[in-house]
């Protein structure tokens, strides 16, 4: 039924997101809170498309309404179209 070499294994790579961002998401997930800038903002929603995790894009819509001026919106212009379209997933 199964095939393949299947041996057990304590560690989990994950090469798509940086370490911060994975821990900040993992955080998430266990206490509801998250530290969301400008240096991570862009791969949480990346993240929460790729995880279909509706509580964590909504963390980052927060942000982006609430924290984000002229200045540091066009640092992260390249997540407005992500944003419109939720539904893409990894």
């Amino acid at each position: 039924m199964f095939s393949g070499n299947w041996n057990e294994n304590d560690q989990v790579t994950i090469n798509d997101y940086s370490y911060e961002t994975y821990y900040a998401f993992l955080r998430m997930l266990h206490t509801g809170k998250i530290y969301i800038n400008l240096q991570n903002i862009t791969e949480l929603v990346d993240l929460a498309n790729c995880y279909g995790d509706e509580r964590l894009m909504e963390y980052c819509k927060t942000f982006i309404r609430n924290d984000l001026d002229e200045q540091t919106m066009s640092h992260i212009s390249s997540i407005n179209q992500q944003i419109r379209n939720e539904g893409i997933a990894c």
